[in-house]
């Protein structure tokens, strides 16, 4: 099926459950104690247990929901996200690598990675593609740039897709503001904010193996106030790749998750660095324990 549905429309408090257990999922581990029950048929629905009927794909509702109820819907779907994402990376990676994927394989791609980090309904989006034109003389790209409007919130978000490793290197959440230099320097904040970027990072990846190093990089002036109100965590894996989460303050979100080379990561940190000097503005570096 192309979507989920329920048997019944949910109340307000019970969405606003969903987003506080979703949270709680996600940032202090907190899991279900049992699975969701599956049924083949509606008429073999539990009146006071959540159940879920594949054929249909739809979960049938008591009439109250409990936490555990909801927190066995919220691991279902994840684990159901992650199996459909492994197998069709597998699938993927089995094509020739000489040949570029094709156009809905890459627009797939860029919808399971911006669901699976940013936590929205991909049935529900609005999905523009543009190409890599400085390598398309031959008929073919390099890349192709996933343009996903999330049609609920209206937020746009944006991935690049390697055309020949089939994997998304980049992601950007479309902000109405970029920069600030509002917010005075708050290592508090940030340590706690490297939990959810480390969460962040390993999703981005599917990256589960440990982090050969862990850092936090912002720069302030001489009044400690943070430059363009941004905070970089970078996550570098055992193989040499890091995965870069930026952090906006003055928007309160993760707007950019990105992968590249450690090399190519350290020059472009020493630019940063050097930039931020030449305006008068110290690099902070903290290396996350």
């Amino acid at each position: 099926m192309d979507a989920d549905s329920y048997s019944r429309e949910l109340t307000d408090d019970e969405i606003n459950r969903f987003k506080e257990l979703q949270r709680d999922y996600e940032n202090s581990g907190k899991f279900p104690k049992n699975k969701l029950k599956s049924i083949d048929s509606p008429d073999k629905a539990d009146s006071d247990k959540v159940c879920f009927e594949e054929n249909t794909s739809t979960f049938y509702l008591p009439e109250k929901l409990s936490d555990e109820d909801i927190l066995e819907i919220i691991d279902f779907c994840y684990s159901r996200d992650y199996s459909l994402s492994q197998y069709n990376k597998n699938e993927l990676s089995n094509q020739n690598v000489e040949e570029n994927i094709s156009e809905q394989d890459a627009v797939n791609i860029a919808k399971e990675t911006v669901a699976r980090v940013y936590g929205i309904d991909i049935h529900n989006v609005d999905v523009d593609v543009e190409h890599d034109m400085s390598n398309g003389s031959d008929g073919t790209f390099s890349s192709e740039y996933v343009y996903i409007t999330d049609k609920s919130s209206g937020i746009e978000y944006s991935a690049a897709v390697d055309m020949q490793s089939v994997t998304v290197y980049y992601v950007e959440k479309n902000l109405a503001e970029y920069s600030s230099s509002s917010e005075l320097e708050n290592k508090p904040l940030y340590e706690q904010k490297a939990v959810e970027a480390e969460n962040i990072a390993e999703k981005f990846m599917n990256y589960n193996e440990g982090w050969s190093k862990k850092e936090i990089e912002y720069a302030i002036n001489s009044e400690k106030m943070l430059r363009k109100g941004i905070i970089d965590f970078y996550f570098t894996t055992k193989d040499g790749n890091v995965c870069k989460v930026s952090y906006s303050q003055s928007e309160d979100t993760f707007y950019s998750i990105c992968v590249i080379d450690e090399k190519v990561c350290e020059a472009m940190r020493a630019s940063y660095e050097e930039a931020s000097q030449e305006q008068e503005n110290a690099v902070i570096k903290t290396i996350i324990k």
